[in-house]
């Protein structure tokens, strides 16, 4: 039995008699990969002239190598992963995220828990929103009826493009007010009924909305947007932000008699609970107020 270093080391070694000649040329890396959800050792098979490949955990490999399955098989099955998820049909083009030039049009936000994040987010490029909440550049690989995928952008893959972070965030904003977004009651969303747009008919008499974008995944981000934000203040006048998670915040009518302090303990006692709220989707721990005369986002 092998053990994990060892069988990493034979992956390594092998993975690209598995591969298709076309892979003859690329350059085999093992390295560790954060997520969210946790870390683990990947292998990527690279192309040395754009430097990226789809990679591939082998920790759940080697689980199954343990379980009885055969080194040979888990090493096939890598290849597998690997050409499938390296041509241009699957969507998949590397150079849509090496030059800038290209890469550009395709950068999205998305908006983070830091404590529960400091590991992942410590080679990240961030901007952050409170010191709770941070906001990371993504570049779209690929999006069809299964969703969006992306990859985050790096220190490293920043100075590839040879741009600066304040660049990059102009670059994403100005992406992000090209997008579609929703906004309605409590109510229309409980009922899948959340209109696109509709925000002509936000009033200070209703006490809870949702926003959110179109697909309403990791929708959060539509608060980075001033024009939403400027023009919710015209209908609502000050207003609350509550994060209800990375997918969609509640906006609140700041009108006499409500009290914010209620709103975080609500925020913090929805976070906590992990029948109601999984950790990768919690946004924040603090609840935040749309100044309309200084027109920026303020921490409670």
């Amino acid at each position: 039995m092998l053990s994990f270093t060892q069988f990493k080391n034979e992956v390594s070694k092998n993975i690209k008699s598995a591969l298709s000649e076309e892979f003859a040329e690329c350059e085999v890396v093992t390295h560790t990969v954060n997520k969210p959800e946790g870390s683990y050792e990947g292998v990527s098979v690279k192309d040395r002239e754009s430097g990226i490949y789809p990679t591939v955990n082998l920790n759940s490999f080697y689980d199954e190598y343990i379980g009885g399955k055969e080194i040979e098989e888990c090493i096939g099955d890598i290849a597998t992963i690997i050409e499938n998820n390296s041509h241009p049909e699957f969507g998949f083009n590397p150079m849509n995220i090496v030059f800038w030039d290209k890469a550009k049009a395709r950068i999205v936000p998305y908006l983070m828990n830091i404590p529960n994040n400091k590991e992942y987010l410590s080679d990240k490029i961030t901007r952050d929103i409170s010191d709770d909440m941070t906001m990371v550049f993504a570049v779209v690989v690929n999006e069809d009826e299964q969703g969006v995928f992306s990859t985050k952008v790096t220190k490293d893959l920043l100075d590839t493009w040879n741009i600066t972070a304040d660049e990059l965030y102009e670059t994403t904003i100005g992406n992000l007010a090209d997008t579609n977004y929703r906004f309605g009651t409590i109510f229309d969303a409980m009922f899948n009924e959340l209109p696109i747009g509709g925000i002509e008919n936000a009033s200070d008499s209703e006490p809870m909305y949702i926003l959110t974008n179109e697909k309403r995944q990791f929708g959060a981000t539509m608060i980075l947007r001033n024009d939403i934000m400027e023009t919710l203040s015209q209908k609502l006048g000050n207003f609350y932000i509550l994060p209800s998670s990375v997918h969609e915040v509640i906006i609140c009518p700041a009108v006499d008699g409500i009290d914010p302090n209620g709103f975080v303990s609500l925020v913090n006692d929805i976070n906590g609970d992990p029948d109601i709220m999984d950790t990768s989707d919690v946004l924040s721990n603090k609840v935040y107020r749309y100044n309309k005369d200084t027109k920026k986002i303020e921490t409670i």
